[in-house]
C-alpha cells in the first residue's frame, strides 16, 4: 500500500483527483513531480488486472530517470504499466514504428551535432538558390528551428516570411522547404524536426492516434510550462478528446525557455482548450525563507500570473541570508566573489557554487578564484567527439550506415587527416 501520510493537503487532493483533466500551479521545491509520481502510482495500485498505460512526459533525460526510480520506489511492477519519457524519446519510438507514413525507415539517424545540421542547410541553399543566397547555414539554422517549432508547415513558410523583417524571404522560404525535405530523403532527423514529423503523422494518421490514446488513456506532464508550440499541439493529439484524462504540473513563473518557444500564454491555451481544473502549490520545502521572500517579492511584478495565484511560504527552517551588492563592472564583481569565497572555512568552500550567464563570465571568476588561492572547478558539458580518434570513428560509422552520403564521406577525409595529423605529431615528439 502507498503511504500518502506525507502529502500536504493540496498535494493529495491533487493525487486523488479523478478523471478528467487538471493543472496544479506550483513553484519550484513545492513537490510538483512528487505529487505527478504519486498520483501515477495511485492508478496503478487502484487498477490492478487492467492492461491500460499511464504516460509520463518530461524534458529531459535525467528527469524523466528521476520519475520512474521515484515510481517503481512506490509501485515496484509500475515498469509494465508506465511509460515515462521524455518529448523527444516518444516521438523517436512514435516514428521508428510509424514513421513510414510520412517517407521515414525506422533505422533513422538523429543529428546530434550542430555542424551536420549546418551542412544539411547549406546543401539545401545550394540545390534551390545554386549558392545566389548569401546567407550560410549557422545563421539560416537558428531561423530553421524556430519555424519548425512553431508549426510552419514549409509550402506555409513563404507566407510568414514576408510580413517579417528578413532579407529575401523567397529564397529563406526554398532553404526551409528543402531542408526538411531533404532530411526524410536523407532519413535523417534533428531534435526539432523529431517533434514536428511527429506531430504531422499524428495530425495526418487519425487511426495511429487513436491507437496511441487507447493505450495510454491517462497523460501526465512535468514542467509543462517550458513546452514550445508543436510539442503543445502534440500534447492535444495524444489525449482523448472524450475523457480528457491529462494530469499537467507547471509553474507559470518559470517561464525561462521562452528563446526555446516556450511562452506564458500557452498555460492559458492549455487551461481553457482542455477546460482544466486548478489546485495549487503555495508550500516550498526547498528554499530558506529569505529566498521565498524575495522570489514573492520579485514575482509579483509578474502580471501574467494566473489570478489569485497563492503566495508560496517557506516551510524551510534556515537562518540563510541574501546580499545584495553593486559593483562597477564586472571584474570587480568577480573579485568580491573570489574574497568572499577565500574567506570561508576550509571544509565549507566546497559548498560553494558560482553561477553566471555564461562560460566566459565564469572564466573571470575562475581566474579571480585562483588568484585568491583558491581552486575551482569549471563544470561545461563534455563533447564525446573533440578528441581525433572518435571524430574518426563516428564519422567512419556515420557513412556506413549512409554510403552514398557526400557530406559524412567528406568528414571521414577530413577527421583522417586531423588523426594523421595528431599522430605525426605525437610520433615526432618522441623521436
Amino acid at each position: 500500500m502507498i503511504d500518502f501520510s506525507t502529502l500536504n493537503k493540496n498535494q493529495r487532493k491533487s493525487v486523488d483527483f479523478g478523471d478528467g483533466p487538471l493543472l496544479v500551479l506550483a513553484g519550484p521545491g513545492s513537490g510538483k513531480t512528487r505529487v505527478l509520481t504519486f498520483r501515477i502510482a495511485r492508478l496503478i495500485e487502484s487498477t490492478p488486472g487492467k492492461h491500460f498505460r499511464i504516460l509520463g512526459l518530461t524534458f529531459t533525460n535525467k528527469a524523466a530517470a528521476e520519475m520512474r526510480e521515484r515510481v517503481s520506489g512506490l509501485v515496484p511492477d509500475a515498469k509494465e504499466r508506465t511509460l515515462l519519457t521524455t518529448f523527444h524519446s516518444f516521438a523517436t519510438g512514435v516514428l521508428r514504428q510509424h514513421g513510414h507514413h510520412v517517407g521515414l525507415k525506422p533505422n533513422f539517424t538523429i543529428l546530434i551535432q550542430d555542424e551536420d545540421r549546418y551542412s544539411l542547410v547549406d546543401e539545401a541553399n545550394h540545390r534551390v538558390n545554386g549558392g545566389r543566397f548569401s546567407q550560410v547555414g549557422a545563421r539560416l539554422l537558428p531561423i530553421i528551428t524556430r519555424l519548425t517549432e512553431n508549426d510552419i508547415a514549409p509550402e506555409n513558410a513563404l507566407e510568414i516570411l514576408e510580413h517579417s523583417s528578413f532579407d529575401e524571404p523567397d529564397k529563406l522560404a526554398a532553404v526551409y522547404q528543402q531542408y526538411r525535405k531533404l532530411m526524410i530523403e536523407r532519413n535523417v532527423l534533428d531534435f526539432v524536426g523529431l517533434i514536428a514529423e511527429t506531430l504531422r503523422l499524428l495530425k495526418n494518421s487519425p487511426g495511429i492516434r487513436k491507437q496511441i490514446q487507447r493505450i495510454y488513456p491517462y497523460i501526465c506532464v512535468d514542467e509543462f510550462q517550458d513546452t514550445n508550440l508543436s510539442q503543445y499541439k502534440i500534447l492535444q493529439c495524444l489525449v482523448n478528446p472524450t475523457t480528457k484524462n491529462l494530469f499537467v504540473v507547471a509553474d507559470d513563473d518559470k517561464i525561462i525557455y521562452q528563446w526555446n518557444g516556450a511562452s506564458p500564454e500557452r498555460l492559458r491555451l492549455l487551461r481553457d482548450y482542455f477546460q482544466m481544473e486548478l489546485i495549487h502549490l503555495p508550500e516550498n520545502y526547498r528554499c530558506p525563507r529569505a529566498v521565498v521572500d524575495l522570489a514573492n517579492n520579485l514575482i509579483s511584478y509578474n502580471f501574467e500570473r494566473f489570478d489569485k495565484k497563492c503566495t508560496t511560504s517557506a516551510n524551510k527552517l534556515d537562518n540563510s541570508v541574501v546580499t545584495v551588492c553593486k559593483f562597477d563592472d564586472f571584474c570587480e564583481e568577480a573579485d568580491w566573489v573570489a574574497k568572499t569565497i577565500a574567506k570561508t572555512r576550509a571544509n565549507s568552500k566546497i559548498d560553494c557554487v558560482v553561477l553566471a550567464r555564461t562560460k566566459k563570465l565564469l572564466e573571470i571568476v575562475d581566474k579571480a578564484l585562483r588568484e585568491h588561492g583558491v581552486s575551482s572547478y569549471l563544470a561545461v558539458r563534455e563533447n564525446e567527439f573533440e578528441s581525433a580518434s572518435m571524430q574518426w570513428l563516428h564519422s567512419i560509422l556515420r557513412l556506413a550506415n549512409s554510403r552514398s552520403n557526400r557530406e559524412y564521406l567528406r568528414k571521414v577525409c577530413k577527421s583522417f587527416f586531423t588523426l594523421h595529423s595528431s599522430l605525426f605529431t605525437l610520433h615526432s615528439s618522441i623521436c
